[in-house]
C-alpha cells in the first residue's frame, strides 16, 4: 500500500495492490508432497509398506481419507501377468489413513471389484460426487499395463471438490507408487526363486570318511543367501571342509553360488593343498564377476571361504581362510581358540593374500566354521557370548555343540559347520616305501 500526494505533498488518496497466491501455495504444496512421495515410497521393497505410505503421505494435503487396494496376485507375491488371466483381479485393502478413523473400510477386508472395473488397468480416474460436500477420487494403479490395484481420495470433510491440479497429483503419486510395488513384487518374487534355487542346489548327502563327526545347518536365507558348506573326503581317508559366503541376493549371487561350489569341488578332486585351492578359487571369482549380466564397474562379487583338510593319520589340519570368514577351533580339553588365522580381504579383491597354517588336532578336537563373520563393527558381544557358551561342560557330540552355536548366534549364519575329529587305529593304516627306480 501507497498514498498519493498532489504537488504541495499533500495526501490525496490511498493504492493498494493484492496478488492471490492460493494457487501458488496450493502448486507448492503439491509439488513437496510429491517429492516427499519420491524419497518416502519404495525403499522398503514392501508392497504392503508402499500401500500404506501413500495413503498417509496424502492426509490432510490431497484429502481428508484416503485407502489403497491391491491385488490378491500382488497380496501374494504370484506373478501379476499369469494371475491375470484367469479373469478379473480380486481386490483387498492394503491400507487406509486415517487407520482407525471409521470412515474406511478395514485393512484386509476384500473389495467390490465390480466397482472399479472401469478404473482397474486403465490409465484414466474417476471423480465421484456423491453430495455437495463429498467427492471421491479414485485412481488407478498400473504398471507396464499391468493392473496392480486402486487408490482412492475422500474429503467427507471439505467444501471444496477436486480440480485437474489435485488428480493430476494423484496420477503422479500413484504411478510412482505402481512402479515401487511392481518393483517390490519382482523383488520378492526374484529372492523366492533364488532361495528355492540354493536349497535345490545345496542338498547335503551323506559323505562317507572316517576323520571327522560332522553336524551342519544350512538355511538359504538371511544376509548371506548365497552361502554354501561341503564335506569332501580326500585321499588317504583325509577330509575336507569348506564354508563360503557369496555377498548379495538373487539367481545371480545363487548362481554364483553354484559354480563356486563346483570349482571347490573340481580343485579338491586334484588334492590340492588349501593354499592352492583358496588361490585357484580367488582366480576364478574375477571372472565370473565379469560374466554376471547386471556387471558393472562398480559391482563387486565379494566371496569368503574357509578350507580345511584333515589328516586322521598324522592328526595334522591345514586351513586357508579369505575375508571375514567364522572359525574356531577348540581341543579336546575344551578350550577355543577365536582367532586361528588373521582376517583378509574377500577372493577377488585387492590386498593381503589369504591366510593360511597349519594346526595339530588331536582327536576330539573341534571345528566350527560360519558363513559369516562374528566380529560386526567392532562388536565383540556375538564372540564372547559364543565363546562363554562353548566353554561350559564339554559338548557330548557335534549335535550338541551344534544346538549351542545356534542358541548363542544372531540369525545371520546360513551355514554353520562343526567337526569333530578323530584319530585311524594304527591298525587300520599302512605304508610302503616305493623306491625311485
Amino acid at each position: 500500500m501507497f498514498r498519493l500526494e498532489n504537488d504541495a505533498g499533500e495526501a490525496t488518496g490511498v493504492v493498494a495492490a493484492a496478488v492471490d497466491i492460493t494457487q501458488r501455495e496450493h502448486a507448492r504444496e503439491r509439488l513437496g508432497v510429491l517429492d516427499h512421495a519420491r524419497g518416502r515410497i519404495g525403499p522398503s521393497l514392501n508392497p504392503l509398506q508402499c500401500a500404506h505410505d501413500l495413503a498417509e503421505i496424502t492426509v490432510p494435503v490431497l484429502a481428508d481419507v484416503s485407502a489403497v487396494a491391491l491385488t490378491d496376485a500382488v497380496l501374494r507375491g504370484a506373478d501379476a501377468e499369469t494371475s491375470l488371466t484367469d479373469g478379473q483381479p480380486q481386490l483387498r485393502r492394503a491400507a487406509a489413513w486415517p487407520s482407525g478413523s471409521g470412515q474406511v473400510p478395514a485393512v484386509g477386508a476384500a473389495v467390490d471389484t465390480a466397482s472399479f472395473t472401469d478404473v482397474l488397468g486403465r490409465t484414466d480416474p474417476r471423480i465421484e460426487r456423491t453430495g455437495a460436500n463429498d467427492d471421491s477420487l479414485i485412481v488407478p494403479l498400473a504398471c507396464r499395463g499391468v493392473p496392480l490395484g486402486v487408490a482412492w481420495f475422500g474429503r467427507p470433510e471439505r467444501r471444496d471438490a477436486f480440480e485437474a491440479e489435485d488428480v493430476r497429483l494423484a496420477m503422479n503419486l500413484a504411478a510412482h507408487t505402481a512402479l515401487c510395488i511392481d518393483n517390490a513384487r519382482r523383488y520378492e518374487h526374484a529372492h523366492a526363486v533364488a532361495l528355492a534355487l540354493q536349497g535345490h542346489l545345496l542338498q547335503p548327502s551323506p559323505t562317507r570318511q572316517n576323520a571327522v563327526d560332522i553336524s551342519h545347518r544350512y538355511l538359504p536365507a538371511g544376509q548371506g543367501a548365497g552361502a554354501w558348506f561341503d564335506v569332501l573326503p580326500l585321499a588317504g581317508a583325509r577330509v575336507a571342509l569348506v564354508v563360503g559366503p557369496v555377498e548379495g541376493k538373487g539367481p545371480e549371487t545363487a548362481a554364483a553360488m553354484a559354480q563356486l561350489r563346483s570349482a571347490v569341488y573340481a580343485s579338491s578332486a586334484l588334492d590340492l593343498d588349501p593354499h592352492e585351492l583358496v588361490a585357484r578359487l580367488g582366480d576364478t571369482v574375477p571372472r565370473l564377476k565379469e560374466e554376471r549380466p547386471s556387471a558393472a564397474e562398480s559391482d563387486h562379487l565379494a566371496v569368503a571361504c574357509v578350507y580345511a583338510a584333515h589328516d586322521p593319520v598324522t592328526l595334522e589340519c591345514s586351513i586357508a581362510r579369505a575375508g571375514r570368514q567364522g572359525l574356531l577351533i577348540a581341543g579336546p580339553d575344551g578350550t577355543w581358540n577365536d582367532a586361528p588365522l588373521p582376517q583378509t580381504p574377500a577372493l577377488g579383491q585387492d590386498g593381503p593374500p589369504f591366510a593360511t597354517g597349519e594346526f595339530s588336532l588331536p582327536p576330539g578336537s573341534t571345528l566350527l566354521l560360519l558363513s559369516g563373520s562374528l566380529l560386526r563393527n567392532a562388536d565383540a558381544g556375538p564372540l564372547d557370548r559364543l565363546r562363554e557358551r562353548l566353554s561350559g561342560p564339554s559338548a557330548s557330540s557335534t549335535d550338541q555343540t551344534m544346538e549351542r552355536v545356534l542358541d548363542t548366534l544372531p540369525g545371520d549364519q546360513p551355514a554353520v559347520l562343526v567337526a569333530r575329529t578323530r584319530a585311524l587305529d594304527p591298525a587300520d593304516v599302512a605304508s610302503w616305501d616305493i623306491p625311485l627306480s
